[in-house]
């Protein structure tokens, strides 16, 4: 849980991101993220900025270790 302050702040900067991006031309953008011990999910793709920007403020911090291996797997198949 001591990432969840940071985790915060990077939705805030991100959901802004997302908004300029939408109101400048667009943003083709797939999130995959990890949590917990087991979790990673990966959703589908999304061009809709608000829709991202909501998306990511759903996700919140877990406890767990590290799952990067299978974010970057992800995105190796992608």
């Amino acid at each position: 849980m001591s990432r969840q302050p940071t985790w915060d702040m990077a939705c805030q900067l991100q959901a802004d991101m997302f908004r300029e991006a939408g109101s400048i031309g667009g943003l083709d953008m797939r999130l995959v993220y990890f949590r917990g011990l087991g979790e990673c999910r990966a959703r589908p793709w999304l061009s809709d900025s608000g829709k991202i920007a909501r998306l990511m403020s759903t996700i919140t911090c877990q406890g767990g270790h590290t799952q990067i291996g299978r974010v970057l797997s992800d995105a190796r198949r992608e």
